[in-house]
């Protein structure tokens, strides 16, 4: 899982950057590219390692279909990840929509639990 996407990897089919199947670890910092099952998880097809653990702060990227918005509270969800939007600077022309694919930038302040 990275932040809430089901990420599938293949010893034969991803490409390790930084990193190899056997020495990615829990907490590592990566990217991931890779092409959407009719499962809605991620084939992994290259891993690149950035860091070793979390840096609060740290700039991360999601890219995904939205679902369950909240309009109320702001909030909508990619897959297992809830995004807040209620501070958000950019937002898609009429706002955020249910099943509407998004590109979501934001500063994690503090590392998941």
């Amino acid at each position: 899982m990275v932040l809430g996407q089901t990420v599938i990897l293949d010893v034969n089919q991803t490409h390790f950057e930084n990193t190899t199947f056997d020495t990615l670890a829990a907490g590592n910092v990566i990217e991931v590219s890779g092409l959407l099952d009719d499962a809605g998880q991620i084939q992994a097809t290259f891993v690149e390692k950035k860091a070793d653990s979390f840096i609060p702060g740290t700039e991360i990227e999601v890219k995904g279909t939205i679902k369950n918005l909240d309009n109320v509270a702001k909030t909508f969800q990619i897959n297992a990840l809830t995004v807040d939007y209620a501070s958000a600077t950019e937002l898609p022309s009429g706002g955020p929509a249910n099943d509407q694919y998004v590109e979501v930038k934001a500063r994690i302040i503090a590392a998941a639990r």
